[in-house]
């Protein structure tokens, strides 16, 4: 086991922000965090006086000071959690607009958040962009907006060494034209094999879809992947995201390419890494869950004996 100080993610990249939810909303549904290495400016509104100005002034004060409390508060939670033996499952998404974003969090809803739950996991979601694209990723897929941070820069991403892409220490081109070579395999191992696994199918693949949809795509058999099931995922994922573009999208266009990955701790212990290699290519869900459930090795030894 490696061990990789929980503080890794708090100091050099997750140091929580402001809420991207206002306090009074908050108490009402859980919001979408800003994680970023400054706090956020909320910019107050002018007033027309200056009685009014500074009025306006002290509630903007009051209302940071209670941000900040909330703020050290939700640090405090994810410090205990480098207690050995607490698990926690750490999903570095890409973009909010992006379809591996959009796929892996539909997975990680369907396989893994129900049963890390049941095993007292705590699971702490980070996505590229503002809370303002969580919260509209959030709705679209139904993802549960506990625990889903957002990070405007992609500093956790760096900090973690996941990959930036294709040709992202080259200046003055477009990222949008960096992402087609990505698309052909170029910077992105493995793209390409995963486009056609969703064409042809995958007999070592559960079923993609239940129900009326998954009685559709039994005429070609049961039991496995069938071809174009996942496919047809995809096409779906490809249509809800480019309704919602304008406001899933990150304003920084460096992350259109950034990568992601997942990390599972046990206290200070990193169990489980995968970095992201390319499009389409993240964490094994089931990897992760049997990884994030799975006794403590001190433990095992110790029944063993």
């Amino acid at each position: 086991m490696r061990r990789l100080p929980i503080v890794l993610l708090l100091a050099a990249a997750v140091v929580m922000c402001a809420a991207a939810a206002d306090a009074d909303t908050a108490a009402e549904a859980a919001p979408a965090w800003a994680v970023e290495h400054r706090w956020l400016a909320l910019g107050p509104a002018l007033g027309q006086d200056a009685d009014c100005e500074r009025h306006q002034e002290r509630e903007e004060q009051e209302h940071q000071q209670r941000q900040q409390q909330q703020q050290q508060q939700q640090l405090l939670s994810f410090q205990n959690q480098g207690i050995a033996g607490n698990r926690v499952v750490v999903p570095f998404l890409t973009h909010f607009g992006d379809l591996t974003s959009w796929e892996f969090a539909q997975k990680l809803q369907k396989k893994a958040l129900g049963p890390l739950q049941e095993a007292g996991v705590k699971v702490i979601s980070v996505g590229l962009g503002s809370p303002e694209s969580a919260r509209t990723f959030a709705a679209a897929l139904d993802y549960p907006l506990e625990g889903l941070y957002a990070d405007p820069t992609g500093a956790c991403c760096k900090a973690l060494g996941f990959s930036p892409g294709f040709a992202d220490s080259v200046e003055g081109v477009d990222p949008y034209l960096k992402l087609l070579p990505m698309l052909m395999g170029i910077g992105s191992p493995g793209t390409v094999q995963e486009v056609l696994r969703g064409y042809v199918g995958d007999r070592e693949a559960p079923p993609v879809f239940d129900g009326t949809l998954g009685r559709a795509f039994d005429i070609l058999g049961k039991g496995y992947q069938r071809p174009l099931e996942l496919a047809t995922l995809r096409l779906q994922n490809m249509v809800g995201v480019l309704s919602k573009w304008g406001d899933l999208a990150p304003s920084e266009k460096r992350l259109l390419t950034q990568q992601g990955g997942c990390i599972v701790f046990d206290g200070c212990d990193v169990v489980y890494r995968h970095a992201d290699p390319g499009i389409l290519k993240y964490a094994d869900v089931d990897a992760v869950v049997q990884a994030a459930t799975q006794a403590p090795r001190k433990l095992i030894a110790k029944q063993r004996e």
